[in-house]
């Protein structure tokens, strides 16, 4: 029996072809329905040259959507070397088990300093998100 991801797990990221466009979009790193273990690489750039860091959101949600509407797994604060140079010089690298553990490490080329993270993300809803589903199904039921 194999194990696959149930769910697309994604970096939430600005589009750059589109200078007008400040909304984030969900960009896959682990697709729903996949095989695990599976490992990835992404490459991402900063928004602004003169930033000191970025806040990576992983989030689970479909690709290609609004991030606004994904459910936020993580946030890691990457620190970055502020430059004019806007190349996709962020790498993201990983890998997600069938244990459900999620790898990952961020680093700007040009600051060469890894922020590692891992954690275990299960699919679905959290105990306390099953308990507010509950009470306010209770709720509207009494009504």
């Amino acid at each position: 029996m194999k194990t696959v991801a149930a769910h697309a797990i994604c970096v939430a990221a600005r589009r750059s072809g589109d200078k007008n466009d400040s909304e984030e979009y969900n960009c896959v790193i682990v697709p729903a329905n996949t095989d695990l273990p599976y490992e990835f690489e992404e490459r991402f750039a900063p928004v602004d040259p003169h930033q000191t860091s970025v806040v990576a959101k992983i989030v689970q949600g479909e690709p290609d959507q609004p991030s606004k509407d994904a459910a936020v797994l993580r946030k890691i604060t990457v620190p970055i070397q502020p430059s004019d140079k806007h190349a996709d010089r962020i790498k993201l690298k990983g890998r997600y088990t069938e244990e459900g553990l999620l790898e990952t490490v961020f680093i700007d080329e040009l600051l060469g300093k890894p922020v590692s993270d891992s954690f275990v993300h299960s699919a679905g809803l959290s105990k306390a998100e099953i308990s507010s589903k509950r009470e306010q199904l209770s709720t509207e039921m009494e009504r």
